[in-house]
């Protein structure tokens, strides 16, 4: 009889326990999920969620909605009928590890590159086109304040002067500060290609450019 006693009152006293644990327990909402975005002309709603399972749905305050912008540009408000704008506060700062800005993670050194595919003739003294070829940019890496630009080429014609030649894959280049002038140019010799051949995997190194300087590089036609 003893026994059930001690067992009844253990019983009770874990359900007591667990009772005033549920009622001590602060919620702590760190899971959240975006119902309905808020804009300059709608409050949002978002869920809420404890780790304890408890949910709760709050509202989300006005606010615009500004389009993307690296530091000291200006935004606007991309909601429609709204013709708000404001200039990006911030300052650039460098995050050494990425070579990006903290703040709006524009990449410390912004190069223009083409769109697409460029084509670019190697030329004789005569100006006649011993090559064409198409080059295309595949990728562009700032590392150590150095820039890298990956590029293919393909060989569309031998131009007229030896059709079926294996002429030199001669790419010259150049590269533009934000008002046009040429700060950066050269050449870079692939191997030597028949016409329908592809080279790739070829690029330039470019030093000495501006932290936080924009540019604009290009593809150019070379005399051979």
């Amino acid at each position: 009889m003893l026994k059930r006693i001690i067992a009844f009152i253990l019983a009770v006293s874990s359900v007591i326990a667990m009772l005033t644990s549920c009622e001590e327990h602060t919620h702590v909402f760190s899971e959240k999920k975006i119902l309905i975005p808020a804009t300059c002309k709608l409050a949002g709603k978002m869920e809420v969620e404890c780790s304890c399972g408890e949910t709760q749905i709050k509202a989300i305050p006005k606010a615009h909605v500004w389009s993307s912008a690296y530091c000291g540009e200006e935004q606007h408000c991309i909601v429609e009928g709204c013709t708000e704008t404001r200039t990006n506060p911030d300052s650039h700062s460098l995050d050494y590890s990425t070579k990006t800005c903290k703040n709006c993670s524009r990449p410390s050194i912004l190069i223009n590159l083409p769109d697409g595919a460029s084509t670019v003739k190697i030329l004789n003294s005569k100006g006649d086109a011993i090559s064409v070829l198409s080059v295309e940019v595949e990728d562009c890496k700032v590392s150590s304040g150095t820039v890298t630009i990956t590029w293919r080429a393909e060989k569309i014609s031998g131009g007229t002067a030896a059709p079926n030649a294996l002429t030199a894959t001669v790419i010259s280049y150049k590269l533009m500060d934000k008002d046009g002038f040429i700060v950066k140019s050269g050449k870079h010799v692939a191997p030597d290609i028949a016409v329908g051949d592809k080279v790739r995997n070829m690029s330039f190194n470019l030093n000495g450019l501006d932290l936080w300087g924009v540019y604009t590089f290009e593809f150019a036609d070379v005399t051979g």
